[in-house]
């Protein structure tokens, strides 16, 4: 009896499959640096402006803004508000916004509101609705 030999096809055996070059995926930022002006606000200490506010201190600050839970942008870094204050939408036509929290009058560009809406896109949520085993 014969022996019989495989033949192969040529260029099949100890083939080298060059890698593709993947680009890396680019890392979400979650935050955005800006800068703001804060005006920290009291009562009047005079006895004749009693019930009135003043300025009492005026910082140049840089803060973070943040996507919250719920979808808003969040701003932190601002003294006596750890958690963050939520940021209203800017007003097209407006160069500033400006809000008012407890003690504080805060000042941010409408620009980087916007562009911050633009780049801390809102995480997808995605429910599934299973049966229970019975």
């Amino acid at each position: 009896m014969r022996g019989t030999r495989s033949r192969s096809v040529p260029g099949t055996q100890d083939r080298v499959v060059p890698f593709r070059c993947v680009r890396a995926a680019k890392a979400v930022s979650r935050t955005v640096s800006i800068d703001i002006e804060v005006d920290l606000i009291r009562q009047c200490r005079e006895d004749w402006r009693r019930g009135e506010t003043e300025i009492w201190r005026h910082l140049s600050l840089e803060a973070e803004l943040r996507r919250s839970a719920d979808g808003r942008l969040r701003l932190y870094g601002l003294p006596g508000h750890v958690d963050g204050v939520p940021v209203p939408a800017p007003h097209p036509t407006m160069v500033l916004t400006r809000f008012e929290e407890p003690g504080l009058c805060v000042s941010l560009s409408s620009a980087a509101i916007a562009e911050a809406e633009a780049v801390l896109s809102p995480a997808t949520v995605i429910s599934l609705s299973m049966a229970r085993a019975s």
